[in-house]
């Protein structure tokens, strides 16, 4: 259906991406989703589990500031167009 297409096309973006370097796909990766998904997709040893190594958690706490810097910066963004908006409208 379209929903599998458009899936599938997601995947093949973030595969096209990570060919590109780690870097680019840490970035994508923590923007687009939580720093848990991050640091379990960039793992070395993915498919099988033997605890987290000092790599993957300093993966995780880069994922964790990372995002939180652009979710902050984005909400700013985002209240700010929202405050001049109201402003504009006459409400404040």
């Amino acid at each position: 259906g379209d929903g599998e297409e458009k899936r599938g096309r997601i995947i093949n973006f973030f595969q096209r991406i990570t060919r590109k370097g780690n870097w680019v796909a840490f970035l994508i990766l923590s923007c687009s989703f939580d720093p848990f998904v991050t640091t379990a997709y960039m793992r070395h040893g993915a498919h099988a589990y033997s605890g987290l190594s000092s790599r993957d958690w300093k993966i995780f706490w880069s994922s964790v500031f990372v995002a939180n810097v652009w979710w902050t910066g984005l909400m700013t963004i985002v209240v700010g167009v929202i405050r001049a908006l109201f402003s504009w409208l006459g409400f404040v």
